[in-house]
């Protein structure tokens, strides 16, 4: 397994990744989520004309994961990290991170910023193996007219509707 910046012959397979990646984000909690392949097909355009980077791991000819990159020198974010279903356990998320590990590195960082759902509980545990335990940002928000928050989450002193 190789992992590689993404050349325009990966488009296909990325936009298909994106929109599995989006169809299970449309799982968790309250999260809408894109269901189109054209909207999967904005993402990733709109990630390119952002100047992201975008990362694949890649077996043979076929692209088994993909990672992107928001880049604000000197902080390397990882805004997309997915691996397919059937090939997750193997090390390409691993192989994936440390690439972020390793572009984070050369600006003289020694850690990645993740954005996580908290409903991830994959994500927060890989994140946790590789010694990610630091909550940096909350984002907050009102609730929309059609939520309706059912728990209460703690941080620090702070009591927030979830």
């Amino acid at each position: 397994m190789e992992v590689r910046k993404a050349r325009k012959t990966d488009k296909e397979q990325i936009v298909g990744m994106i929109l599995s990646f989006r169809e299970t984000l449309k799982t968790y909690r309250d999260h809408g989520g894109l269901s189109t392949k054209a909207d999967a097909l904005k993402e990733y355009e709109d990630y390119l004309s952002k100047g992201y980077d975008i990362y694949v791991a890649m077996t043979d000819t076929c692209a088994i994961g993909y990672m992107v990159l928001k880049i604000v020198k000197p902080c390397v974010w990882v805004e997309s990290l997915f691996v397919k279903k059937t090939y997750r356990g193997n090390g390409a998320a691993d192989v994936l991170f440390d690439k972020a590990e390793t572009v984070a590195g050369s600006y003289g960082e020694e850690t990645v910023y993740n954005n996580v759902h908290p409903n991830n509980a994959s994500m927060i545990r890989f994140l946790q193996k590789r010694g990610y335990d630091v909550l940096n940002l909350i984002e907050i928000r009102k609730a929309t007219s059609e939520e309706k928050p059912t728990e209460k989450i703690d941080v620090g002193s702070y009591t927030f509707n979830y």
